[in-house]
């Protein structure tokens, strides 16, 4: 008997956890639109942008700047990869 509770139990949790999740995910871009409008949105956080669809703007991966190797000359590179190698040893 305590088995079909169980089971219950752990179906209604899922399905509770499934429905916070994608109500959360359905809601949150009207929820940001509307406080955006209102002017109620805090500028102290960074909030996720979304176009008109509700899909996230994901923006573009900001470059690293180029390693300090990139800037040596093949000669100096090749003196500064075996100093590193010596170093290892």
């Amino acid at each position: 008997m305590s088995r079909i509770n169980f089971f219950n139990f752990s179906a209604i949790a899922l399905v509770c956890t499934a429905g916070v999740y994608t109500g959360t995910k359905f809601f949150e871009p009207i929820v940001v639109e509307r406080l955006r409008l209102d002017g109620n949105l805090r500028d102290d956080i960074e909030v996720p942008k979304y176009d008109e669809n509700g899909e996230l703007i994901v923006a573009e991966p900001q470059q690293l700047p180029p390693k300090p190797s990139e800037f040596l000359t093949d000669k100096q590179a090749a003196s500064s990869n075996q100093e590193q190698s010596d170093a290892s040893k």
